[in-house]
């Protein structure tokens, strides 16, 4: 590989303040009003993305026409603005679904929740510090807050929480008689009780796994928080494994991480796919010059695919750069094959981006070898 790769995203001093300014707009106590009394079914819906433009966003559009900023930086600060909102969205969206009761009426969040919103410099929702804030109120009762804990595995505040759980919540969280629930996706608020009582040898014995499969719950909790996107968890249960088990568990977790990107938006406890990105990238940081070329050679659309999600966009030119060495590999049919995968990809991205990218695409085309732009004419002209 000519060129490493950087996973940190970098960001002119500009474009973050841009992203703070517009972070703080969203943030106004009359935004979290109206985004409180929205409802919806999902953010992967396009006409309730629409009805969201046009009853959230607006709003916050008007904002910013009052700033009366320089018409250019106004701009760029309107081009931010879908993709931070949506993080608001996708997160409230999530968690009212994760930590609802059983058969209970929907409860939405509403401002108390939304007001303890962190934010990273890049414009995203902070997953992990949230949930701290969260926890350490009274905004949700102690049942939500054991079951953040558990989804975020902060070992501060589990122990409490658990001391504090009504007995019969303690019954459904730890029962040693009915393991059907680590099949689920929401695992660990089933796991947590195990550890707790430094019983994670029952847990090897977890339903669904493979006769002769040695790998321990910690490997397997590991490959699963990638598989569901919790880069959180990946990164807790990363520092629980030995050596051995990293060496033996990082490829299959990125390959998880990866594989979960192709599944449909809408299923149960998925994280979104700027979620994904973050844990494949994450994950590719701790490997090897050798490992990360293992993976971009099995997978360079869907490592490439990783820079087309917020926040990722600025990086995305140069490591396409890097990745044809693996899209143009020798077998001709593959070739082909890479070719019309990433032009499906990019087609997709354009109709569901939260991100106008048209520049982005122009210039991808204009550095992109002869023979690809050739294979997107002739595409383009048989499908008339």
């Amino acid at each position: 590989m000519e060129k490493q790769l950087s996973y940190v995203l970098m960001l002119s001093l500009q474009e973050m303040t841009l992203r703070r300014v517009a972070v703080g707009l969203w943030n106004e106590p009359d935004i979290l009003v109206s985004i409180g009394n929205f409802r919806f079914r999902s953010a992967f819906y396009r006409d309730d993305q629409d009805e969201w433009c046009e009853t959230v966003q607006c709003k916050v559009s008007d904002k910013i026409s009052k700033l009366q900023l320089p018409e250019s930086l106004a701009k760029q600060m309107i081009r931010v603005l879908k993709p931070i909102g949506l993080q608001i969205l996708r997160w409230k969206l999530y968690h009212e679904e994760y930590l609802r009761y059983p058969n209970e009426v929907f409860e939405y969040f509403d401002v108390p929740i939304l007001e303890k919103l962190c934010w990273t410099g890049a414009g995203t929702v902070d997953y992990r510090k949230t949930a701290e804030e969260l926890v350490r109120c009274d905004v949700v009762d102690i049942v939500k807050r054991y079951k953040l804990g558990c989804l975020y595995c902060l070992d501060r505040y589990i122990p409490e929480f658990w001391k504090e759980l009504p007995q019969e919540n303690k019954m459904y969280f730890y029962n040693e008689k009915d393991l059907s629930h680590f099949t689920q996706l929401k695992v660990l608020q089933f796991c947590w009780p195990y550890i707790l009582k430094r019983e994670e040898y029952k847990l090897d014995r977890m339903p669904g796994k493979p006769i002769g499969d040695s790998t321990t719950f910690q490997q397997r909790i590991f490959k699963c928080s990638a598989f569901v996107s919790n880069k959180t968890a990946v990164k807790y249960f990363f520092q629980k494994l030995s050596l051995e088990e990293r060496e033996a568990s990082l490829i299959s977790a990125a390959n998880n991480a990866l594989a979960s990107r192709n599944l449909p938006l809408n299923r149960p406890f998925r994280f979104s796919d700027e979620n994904v990105s973050d844990v494949v990238l994450y994950l590719l940081s701790l490997m090897t010059p050798e490992q990360q070329i293992r993976i971009f050679s099995e997978s360079p659309i869907d490592v490439l695919g990783c820079f087309l999600d917020w926040p990722w966009q600025d990086a995305f030119l140069d490591v396409a750069d890097a990745m044809w060495t693996w899209m143009q590999c020798s077998d001709l049919e593959r070739r082909a094959r890479n070719y019309n995968t990433l032009l499906d990809k990019m087609q997709k991205s354009i109709q569901y981006s939260d991100y106008y990218l048209p520049s982005l695409y122009q210039n991808f085309f204009l550095r992109s070898p002869s023979d690809f732009r050739k294979h997107f004419v002739d595409r383009e002209c048989c499908s008339g």
